[in-house]
Formats: structure tokens, sequence, C-alpha cells
């Protein structure tokens, strides 16, 4: 199943892509930026080999899954490249472009709950490249699930 979606953190926004086949990896692509940033407008994050691409509200970020282990109870050593903490996710370019104008926006900005929620229920449970977690270990709240 391909995949597409936008990310917005504080400065930056990426476009992340799967193109269905479970040996390759997501591509984390940056798009645009409004401020001082490490990654570059147009460079990606590199997943080392094995690693799957975890969505939660604290990063977009690849890490090394543990069989039988919960995403949230890994330590920090399974986590490689990162994003800055996430405000929202969208489905669409432009509302990620949008979004990244925003002034005042915060991690899991409520604003866009709507378009956070699309993006996550959209991921099959059981995608073999993504893991998405609902909870923030930094922020002790979830992100809004379905329903």
């Amino acid at each position: 199943m391909e995949l597409e979606f936008f990310v917005v953190t504080g400065t930056s926004a990426y476009r992340v892509s799967h193109d269905g086949e479970v040996k390759n990896a997501p591509v984390v692509e940056k798009i645009d930026c409004n401020g001082d940033s490490a990654i570059a407008i147009g460079e990606r994050l590199k997943p080392a080999p094995g690693e799957k691409l975890l969505i939660s509200p604290d990063w977009l970020c690849f890490f090394e899954p543990e069989p039988d282990k919960p995403v949230e109870t890994l330590s920090n050593a399974h986590f490689g490249a990162h994003s800055s903490p996430i405000i929202a996710l969208f489905l669409n370019r432009d509302r990620a472009l949008a979004c990244l104008e925003f002034g005042d926006k915060v991690p899991a900005d409520k604003r866009w709950t709507r378009e956070t929620k699309e993006v996550l229920d959209m991921i099959p449970a059981d995608h073999p490249q993504f893991e998405v977690s609902r909870y923030s270990i930094r922020q002790r709240r979830f992100f809004p699930s379905a329903g």
C-alpha cells in the first residue's frame, strides 16, 4: 500500500512517502523551513538498515524495533535520525505549508487534530515500515485516536 503525508514541526515541513514495497524504507524529505534547522530543504532523514519510522507526538524518528517490546519502552539507544517535535500531520501539502507559517503553534497542536487523525488512521497497524505511537513521553498525553 502506497502512502504519502506531510509532517509539520516548529520550523519545518516534511513529505513522508512509502512505495508499498515491504523491503523499502520510507522517504522522509524536508520540503520547507521557516527558521534555523540542521536539516536543509531537500535533505532526507536516513534510516539505518532494519529501522522503521516512528510517528509520535514527540517526533518523526527512525528506530530499531525490538520484538514484543512496545516502542514507548525502548531506550534512547534504539532511536536514530529524527525531526523536532511534531505540530501536526496532513494529507494535503498546501495545508501543511499553511500550518508551517503559523507563529504560535505548539507540539501536538489541537487546532489540527482532525488532520492529524486522518493521517494516523490511514496507516495500517501492521504496516511493515511505520510504527504509530499516540503517546508522548515528554508531554504525558496522547495523540487523538479514531472515534
